[in-house]
């Protein structure tokens, strides 16, 4: 009796300290219920100080949205319930005729905070508005004094010429992909701000079309945004920027290259400066912490790697036990390094790795998925080469996107920070460009377009994954013509790097 008395105290205890501490907490870990402080968000008339109603108010965190938008009510107040404290935080009104869209200040959450947002009347309500963040890539902190460019770009339209047939009547084998011309205009408009001190930025009063962002501090590598498309009324956020510094010690300049039976990262001198070899070695990635993440076909093996070439951690078989892992395709990092992606090829499913668990899984009509990576917002893309289509997943296991017109098999896909997503096409030996609105913006086949067949010297052969540098050109891991080609966005070959049957390339 005593004994289960001194339980029932100490449980008492520990639920008297939980519910004391609950500001400092997630969710509740009793009921499940969320906690977090309030935000109020007052939207007014910049002129008269007069409440709005009915506008369409967002807060957003790091450029994502953190709840469901809401509409002001008759006192021009939205209400956000439960937030999360934090930084980085900043709201947005819009959807109001005769009003110009508006954005508060950067907001940092202690506790329950409100806001107010001046919407400015406009006599044709047609000009937009453009707001962002940027972050440094290697500490993830915001990045204040960066200055942010916003250029008028010219518009990218897909449109179809006859399939199989090219310029000057010429047959060509059925089908021929990617049936799309691109034609590009380029208005010289531009305007610069700089990011404040939580690495915001916003563009008032700017008139609908597509944007050039361009993003520039003296140290970091330049950042660019393509295709920011800006329509009347609303509030266009550009995903968060993460930019890299010049002055990484040590690599700089590096590439790191997984090709066949080894990984080796190569310094701007195109000497070898580290290296480690597995013989069916399918992927590598670099991680925050220096060590390289690889996989391995052949061994049914996922392992990181120190940078003495040491095996740290290893998921699969071990003294001839069952591997829980099969012919792993491919390995993909978050930003943190805290967790990664596997495509587990031979079991048709990705998983997610996190303190060296599985924490996650998606398998659900999976066939042979050749890559996985992780979108700004957290989803997952995968391409399920198998299916010939391309998914982004959520992490409750819904389909929030796919792509799958003209696909004969997709083994790589990246979703850009401007929302785009990077396809590459081992079947039809092409990279292309898809938008949110599942519609190629851009492809590379080596050819220059215009119906023109691919240039020999340039054409691809069972590409295997497309890297997208912070110049904004792309690498591209040609493996069946063992290189790598450094293409632009303009479809040059600028660069080619000759490698072993290569599998990935990273810029480091």
């Amino acid at each position: 009796m005593k004994t289960v008395k001194l339980f029932s105290l100490l449980l008492l205890t520990v639920l008297m300290a939980v519910s004391c501490n609950r500001s400092n907490l997630g969710p509740n870990p009793i009921t499940g219920t969320p906690v977090g402080v309030n935000v109020l968000v007052r939207v007014i008339n910049a002129t008269t100080s007069q409440p709005i109603p009915g506008a369409r108010v967002t807060l957003k965190k790091d450029s994502q949205n953190v709840a469901p938008d809401q509409v002001s009510d008759g006192s021009g107040v939205a209400t956000f319930p439960n937030i999360p404290s934090g930084e980085g935080y900043k709201a947005f009104a819009g959807n109001i005729p005769g009003y110009t869209p508006g954005a508060s200040p950067s907001i940092v959450l202690e506790g329950d905070t409100e806001v107010a947002i001046q919407m400015i009347p406009s006599l044709n309500g047609a000009v937009g508005l453009i707001a962002g963040s940027v972050k440094m890539n290697q500490t993830q902190a915001p990045m204040a004094g960066v200055n942010v460019s916003l250029v008028a770009a010219g518009g990218v339209f897909p449109a179809a010429y006859p399939g199989g047939v090219a310029a000057q009547g010429v047959r060509r084998p059925q089908p021929y992909y990617p049936p799309y011309r691109i034609q590009q205009f380029a208005p010289p408009v531009a305007n610069a701000i700089q990011t404040d001190a939580a690495g915001q930025f916003t563009f008032n009063s700017i008139p609908p079309g597509s944007y050039r962002v361009v993003f520039q501090l003296p140290g970091f590598r330049e950042a660019v945004r393509d295709n920011v498309v800006v329509s009347e009324g609303q509030s266009t956020t550009v995903e968060t920027v993460f930019m890299t510094s010049e002055r990484t010690p040590g690599a700089a300049g590096h590439i790191l290259i997984a090709e066949t039976g080894r990984a080796q990262q190569i310094d701007t001198q195109g000497k070898i400066a580290w290296r480690f070899e597995s013989r069916g070695l399918s992927a590598a990635t670099r991680l925050p912490s220096g060590e390289t993440l690889i996989a391995d076909e052949q061994l049914n093996q996922v392992s990181t790697i120190s940078a003495d070439g040491r095996v740290i951690w290893s998921l699969g078989s071990t003294l001839g036990l069952l591997s829980t892992v099969k012919a792993p395709g491919w390995v993909a990092a978050a930003r943190d390094g805290q967790s990664f992606l596997v495509a587990d090829s031979g079991n048709n499913r990705v998983i997610e790795i996190a303190g060296g668990q599985i924490v996650w899984q998606f398998q659900t009509g999976l066939s042979r998925p050749r890559a996985a990576t992780y979108t700004p917002q957290g989803n997952i893309i995968i391409a399920d080469t198998g299916n010939r289509r391309v998914l982004e997943v959520t992490r409750d296991g819904q389909v929030a996107w796919s792509f799958f017109k003209d696909m004969n098999a997709p083994v790589h896909a990246l979703r850009m920070e401007d929302g785009n997503t990077v396809i590459t096409d081992a079947g039809f030996n092409r990279v292309i460009i898809v938008n949110q609105a599942a519609q190629p913006v851009w492809y590379f086949d080596g050819s220059l377009g215009g119906g023109a067949p691919p240039d020999p010297a340039s054409a691809l052969n069972r590409p295997r994954s497309t890297y997208a540098d912070a110049t904004g050109n792309f690498l591209i891991a040609d493996t069946g013509n063992n290189r790598i080609l450094e293409v632009s966005r303009q479809r040059q070959v600028v660069n080619t790097i000759p490698a072993s049957q290569p599998q990935w390339i990273e810029r480091l």
